[in-house]
């Protein structure tokens, strides 16, 4: 009701927008059973939906409200309401395991969390933003890679610059943490060109040397920042062999892309 402050639009064909005042979510329903006998739909923003006002109704119109988000999260979300339809309209008896269960009351705490527009801190569904920082990535001819702080090349090592075997990178990533669900597996697998950690990892320089590489670091002094890694959209390059679909950084143009997906990697 505050969404929409008292005010609902519906469409039909070949006719006039309907405007209509409501004070209430009986007068949404009402309203939305005599606009679906004319075939009508309700404007939301710049789209239209199929608005019957029942759970499945509500649900769709919060998806294009933009209150819930996460391609994942709609598997969850079918999941909760038919639990809700099987409580409300019971067959018979369930029998779930008490970590089951907080799941559930979890997850449901998050979706209510998601639709009053608050993201939940380390959330399965709905997550705030990740924390990113200022990296180094480092590999040798040998196929030896490893990942450390930017802070580890501000000290000058004579013994590591002279001796240094490794071609550097400076990338923005989700840093690691011992025992952390959101470390990213996949942090050596990094490429400039096309999408393939877990989570967003950002290019900033090199490769080079370490001495070069703190020298970039302490003229440009980059700092961390905050990514979203729900919904976002990729470029699928198409023409490449089974097996071999790349998915390409978002801000690249290629000109060969024959989709454009919005996924999330939750």
């Amino acid at each position: 009701m505050e969404w929409c402050a008292g005010t609902v639009l519906f469409r039909a064909p070949e006719t006039p927008d309907v405007s209509c005042t409501v004070t209430s979510y009986d007068d949404v329903k009402k309203r939305a059973d005599r606009m679906m006998r004319r075939r009508a739909k309700l404007v939301v923003g710049t789209h239209v939906i199929e608005f019957n006002g029942t759970l499945h109704g509500l649900r769709q119109w919060a998806r294009t409200a933009g209150l819930l988000r996460g391609r994942r999260s709609r598997a969850v979300e079918e999941a909760l309401a038919k639990l809700r339809n099987h409580v409300a309209h019971p067959s018979g008896h369930h029998v779930e395991t008490p970590v089951g269960a907080a799941r559930t009351v979890r997850d449901l705490a998050e979706l209510i969390n998601q639709l009053w527009g608050q993201a939940t801190p380390d959330g399965r569904l709905y997550p705030t933003p990740l924390r990113r920082e200022i990296a180094v990535l480092s590999w040798n001819s040998s196929g030896r890679t490893r990942m450390e702080p930017a802070g580890a090349l501000t000290t000058p090592d004579s013994l590591k610059d002279q001796d240094d075997e490794y071609q550097h990178l400076v990338v923005r990533a989700i840093p690691f943490i011992p025992g952390s669900r959101w470390n990213d597996g996949h942090w050596a697998e990094f490429d400039t060109h096309y999408e393939t950690t877990q989570f967003p990892t950002e290019y900033l320089w090199g490769p080079g040397t370490r001495a070069e590489a703190r020298t970039w670091l302490e003229h440009e002094r980059p700092e961390g920042d905050s990514a979203d890694f729900t919904d976002r959209v990729f470029l699928v390059q198409g023409g490449v062999p089974l097996g071999k679909l790349c998915l390409l950084v978002p801000h690249q143009v290629v000109y060969t892309c024959s989709t454009i997906l919005s996924c999330s990697r939750t």
